[in-house]
């Protein structure tokens, strides 16, 4: 007997026939038994850069051929009003209440009915979690507002209340978290052609940049202003909503069939969604083999960014995965260690957060003070992170080494922070800071703090994560939330340990009093300068 899974594929591929080119190198396969749903495999061997499918850019789902654009005459005008999300929540919401009269009917019919993502955890699947830093960055709030303002106003002014007046909250979840794990940002048509004249010596250049936006998906909806964003950033930025959501008119969010058909994986990547005039072209990015499943990527995600977004885990690690350490703790750290007044240690953090040299001597765009820092399993410690621990350590010991200067500089710098002695200071010893770095250089004391910071995050990890460390990541024989939870504290905790264990060793290590002896040298030839203009006036 014919199940409905098999049903739906089925007319699937007799819509993807009517509407896509197809290179016959490919077929969807029936994954259930892997729990991976439908995916996409190869029927022979195929070459790099080999296409496997083509589809023009009128069979994709956006504002622009969505029919909830020609509802009323100024629909369109009103959906780009909107942002990328919004406009294409609308339109997926009002294709499917078309049901058969949808030409997309036989491509929205697979999409995912059940779903995964954190959002629809409840607080005990969520407590599993516990102490991962993914659980402050759900963003159930974020995503009510978004409802809220669309429903029933907007709804209203396009003219489809009466379409759309299932959608309820739990609903409009279901298609912001189908579009977040299915859509692609597709570059505009003008974009296209101007790449189409370039020279072909830039086509590396352009597939590189397209591979790190595979089936990228910017997660707007159901961000709580996410303050880690990609792996490369370590910004805390805080956007307003209309920043996060500003309307790119070369952008456009949009569904495309058969390409979000491909599972994702970042270890085992092996196809590319490229942009061309008229057409989406998915290509080979290495040779594949006969029966060999193909997959796209979602980005540079760790596992739990990928649960939080896209509702699964990569069972044996992303190949992205990173832990994080709150700014909380290391000011805690401090405080406790070099014995330091909270308020105190509060100011000098503020300080270095502000502090306009600090930008311009480290040449950043953002400051080195973030609410969390990401330290990846290949052992990359951040520089913002080495930085701000390198000047904090070097801070609490100029305290040990004149207490006296110290309280009465915080209290000065307490009325007037900006242009103090004290910011003065700081900024100083963020020069002799940087400097050392620059040569991958630190102290003893900065290499004994790193490594008692990262022990106490260690330490917030359940035993029985810690006893999985050991061990290689496999497929669990139940897949269920308890087992995707654990398997991003395992992947935390593994990066976390791979800096402690690897994060220094490419740094020379010199002593303490090389480096404090330096500046506090500064500090005294200012104070004697300052005495010597005294006298004189006097």
């Amino acid at each position: 007997m014919t199940d409905s899974f098999q049903t739906i594929t089925e007319a699937y591929n007799k819509w993807l026939e009517a509407n896509l080119e197809l290179a016959g190198n490919v077929k969807i396969e029936d994954l259930r038994d892997q729990n991976e749903g439908r995916g996409v495999v190869a029927t022979r061997d195929i070459n790099e850069d080999e296409v496997l499918f083509s589809i023009s850019r009128d069979n994709v789902l956006n504002i622009q051929t969505s029919s909830l654009a020609n509802v009323k005459e100024n629909n369109g005008v009103i959906l780009k009003r909107l942002n990328h999300w919004e406009g294409l929540i609308l339109c997926l919401a009002y294709e499917r209440s078309l049901g058969e009269l949808s030409r997309w009917k036989g491509y929205l019919d697979t999409l995912p009915t059940s779903f995964n993502n954190l959002i629809f955890w409840n607080e005990e699947d969520l407590n599993l979690l516990k102490p991962s830093l993914i659980l402050d960055r759900i963003g159930s709030a974020e995503a009510e507002a978004m409802y809220d303002k669309l429903f029933s106003k907007v709804v209203e002014e396009l003219g489809v209340s009466e379409e759309l007046k299932d959608v309820n909250l739990k609903e409009f979840h279901k298609i912001a978290n189908t579009i977040m794990s299915y859509s692609f940002d597709v570059e505009g048509e003008e974009d296209d052609q101007d790449e189409e004249e370039g020279e072909e010596g830039e086509e590396e250049e352009e597939e590189a940049e397209q591979e790190e936006e595979e089936k990228e998906n910017h997660d707007n909806y159901n961000e709580a202003e996410d303050e880690n964003t990609e792996k490369n950033q370590s910004e805390n930025e805080s956007e307003s909503e209309d920043e996060a959501f500003e309307f790119d008119d070369h952008i456009l969010k949009s569904m495309v069939p058969f390409a979000d058909t491909l599972n994702a994986d970042t270890n085992l990547c092996n196809a590319n969604l490229t942009y061309q005039s008229e057409n989406l072209v998915m290509k080979a990015i290495k040779p594949i083999k006969k029966g060999e499943q193909v997959y796209n990527t979602y980005g540079n995600h760790p596992n739990s960014e990928i649960l939080r977004r896209y509702g699964y885990v990569e069972w044996t690690g992303s190949k992205f995965d990173f832990g994080e350490i709150r700014l909380s703790l290391i000011e805690n750290y401090f405080i406790s260690t070099y014995s330091v007044e909270k308020e105190s240690l509060k100011l000098i953090v503020k300080i270095i957060a502000d502090s306009e040299y600090l930008l311009h001597l480290t040449g950043e765009d953002g400051s080195i003070v973030v609410e969390s820092y990401d330290f990846y399993k290949d052992g990359e410690i951040l520089p913002e992170f080495l930085m701000l621990v390198t000047l904090l350590t070097s801070i609490c010991l100029c305290k040990a080494e004149d207490l006296k200067w110290f309280k009465k500089t915080i209290r000065i710098s307490k009325r007037n922070p900006t242009g103090s002695e004290l910011s003065r200071f700081i900024n100083r010893t963020s020069k002799k800071c940087y400097q050392l770095l620059e040569q991958n250089i630190i102290t003893e004391s900065v290499k004994e703090n790193i490594g008692r910071i990262l022990d106490l995050r260690l330490k917030e990890y359940p035993d029985e994560i810690k006893e999985l460390v050991g061990q290689e990541l496999v497929v669990p024989k139940k897949e269920n939330r308890e087992a995707m939870a654990e398997t991003v504290l395992v992947c935390e905790y593994k990066a976390l340990w791979a800096c402690k264990d690897e994060g220094l060793r490419s740094f020379k290590v010199i002593h303490d009093e090389k480096l404090i002896k330096n500046i506090m040298k500064r500090k005294l030839e200012e104070e004697e300068g300052s005495k010597r203009n005294k006298r004189i006036k006097g």
